[in-house]
């Protein structure tokens, strides 16, 4: 009996895995034998070795995972940071016991416990918590040098490094991001947060032409690979350039010529737009245009998506700023705060909302 209970245990972490693939296809009961940067491999029970192209593989379900390991995944889908962290690391732990769970749980352990650490910096903006989540992807990379989180660790660590000013170590690790690029066989969208995190160092070196130079290079990358989500994070790029420059008119100009050339009907596309000409109206002073034009994004975009809360944000800092003739436009500027908190809680637009509106209260 104890002979076949253990047969049970290794056939099913035997025959188990679960792959999932980008172009929507799901492959049951396999064993992964491989699965690094540029190369997932597996058998099945009637074929002895299949490879394929990492990229081809969106995510794979280990058969041998430990229930902490699931637990901290789902945390970390509800951005509860502390407790994930503490479940993956008790995973990492479990691993060590027999029944010896497979060596995919160290890397797989470290990335995601240096995510939840860089999510839970990004919105908090705790200094300290951007090191913990650098430390972890450097030690994933170090331990693990062909790592399927090769691209990923260091994109997210070099923004790590530009959220703690460390520019130099920035640049040390974009680089070795585009090492790791070179490798792949198909880049995807890697060509795109290249450009992109080069013009973000560049912004905050104030250089302004070179990072402009880039963020054309990801706004032609994504026009020509048709990525609209790409597009309009690029676009949001170079404008805010223009701003940070606080050359209003070629902003103004700047989203003017893209809403132009741009369908009606891209809704998202038109919400980056008027945002951005929202901003160039209130960094002059100018509430009221700027009211208009946030409020026609928060009726018209997604619910809770990035330019509903940016325009939230936008509508707040316009009452803020008409409470200084009229004390009682300060009520308004809350309800727009309150809003975003609401729909945030647990981001970076929920601190904003909450920071502004504790400051509100001291005024009173």
């Amino acid at each position: 009996m104890k002979y076949t209970i253990l047969f049970l245990c290794l056939f099913s972490y035997i025959w188990g895995d679960t792959i999932y693939f980008k172009n929507g296809g799901i492959r049951s009961d396999v064993t992964v034998t491989e699965d690094n940067f540029t190369e997932v491999a597996f058998h099945t029970e009637y074929v002895a070795s299949i490879k394929m192209d990492s990229s081809l593989v969106s995510q794979i379900e280990y058969s041998d995972s430990p229930a902490a390991f699931t637990q901290g995944k789902n945390f970390y889908l509800q951005k509860q940071y502390e407790k994930a962290i503490e479940c993956f690391n008790e995973s990492l732990e479990i691993a060590k016991r027999p029944p010896i769970v497979r060596d995919w749980i160290k890397q797989y352990g470290n990335f995601y416990i240096a995510r939840n650490y860089h999510e839970w910096a990004d919105n908090t903006l705790d200094q300290e918590k951007y090191k913990k989540a650098i430390a972890y992807y450097q030690r994933l990379l170090q331990g693990i040098t062909n790592t399927r989180f090769l691209a990923e660790s260091h994109f997210y660590k070099t923004q790590c490094y530009l959220s703690i000013n460390e520019h130099t170590l920035a640049k040390e690790s974009l680089s070795q991001m585009k090492s790791a690029i070179e490798q792949l066989k198909s880049k995807a969208d890697w060509e795109f947060r290249l450009y992109l995190l080069q013009g973000d160092i560049f912004l905050q070196e104030k250089q302004y032409d070179f990072a402009l130079e880039k963020y054309e290079l990801a706004q032609n990358f994504a026009q020509e690979k048709k990525l609209s989500a790409f597009f309009n994070e690029a676009i949001m790029a170079m404008g805010n350039v223009y701003l940070q420059k606080k050359d209003f008119s070629k902003a103004e100009n700047f989203f003017k010529r893209i809403q132009k050339e741009s369908g009606s009907n891209d809704n998202e596309l038109q919400a980056v737009v008027k945002n951005g000409l929202a901003l160039c109206h209130l960094e002059q002073g100018e509430y009221l245009q700027a009211r208009k034009l946030a409020v026609e994004v928060i009726l018209q975009s997604r619910q809770g998506g990035k330019q509903q809360s940016s325009a939230l944000f936008i509508a707040g800092q316009c009452y803020e700023k008409l409470a200084i003739k009229n004390p009682a436009s300060l009520q308004a500027a809350k309800v727009y705060y309150e809003l975003l908190r609401l729909a945030n809680p647990d981001s970076e637009w929920g601190l904003k909302a909450s920071q502004r509106l504790q400051e509100i209260t001291k005024k009173k």
